[in-house]
Order: C-alpha cells, then sequence, then structure tokens
C-alpha cells in the first residue's frame, strides 16, 4: 500500500474499509510509518526553530552591544525581533 504523500484522512478512510486482517494489518502500518514520518519533521522543526531563536538572539544582544538602545530605539528591534521589549531586555540580559 503506498502512502507517501497521501492525507491521513484518507489511510483512515481506507482503515475503516479494510476488512481482511492482511490488508488492515498492512494499513495500520501505513498509519505507523506516516505517524513516525509527522515526529521527525516535527523534531527538525522544532531543532531548526531553537537555531532560529539562537541566532535571533545574537543579533539582539549584539546591536545592543555596538548600538545601544540611544541610537536604535528598543521598540524598533523589539518589532524586528518579533517579541515584546519586556524579552528583548531580557534578551540582552542572557549570557549567550
Amino acid at each position: 500500500m503506498a502512502t507517501h504523500g497521501r492525507p491521513v484522512e484518507d489511510l483512515i478512510v481506507e482503515l475503516e474499509h479494510v476488512r481482511s486482517e492482511p490488508e488492515r494489518a498492512a494499513a495500520a502500518e501505513a498509519m505507523i510509518e506516516k505517524l513516525t514520518a509527522i515526529r521527525d519533521r516535527r523534531r527538525a522543526l522544532n531543532q531548526e526553530d531553537k537555531d532560529l531563536e539562537r541566532q535571533r538572539d545574537a543579533l539582539v544582544r549584539g546591536l545592543f552591544q555596538l548600538y545601544g538602545h540611544r541610537q536604535i530605539p528598543a521598540t524598533r528591534i523589539a518589532e524586528a525581533a518579533d517579541v515584546k521589549r519586556a524579552r528583548l531586555y531580557q534578551i540582552r540580559d542572557e549570557k549567550a
């Protein structure tokens, strides 16, 4: 049973209509494979998100170190980083 790229809902509907045990086992195995692929993709996205957050934080600290908040308003940095001002100052004060 080829399942790559098929919507999960289609797999569930197909499983509901399968009657023989070997077909049910194959359909269930396809769903397990889909779950595993989803898990792996979520892990990769979470890691990518963490990497991007570290880069963002390093840039925020760099802006504060190089320019201070007098030359570039904190509100402008916060907006560019998509964080609230309070979070901006937490990032600034955290150790890299």
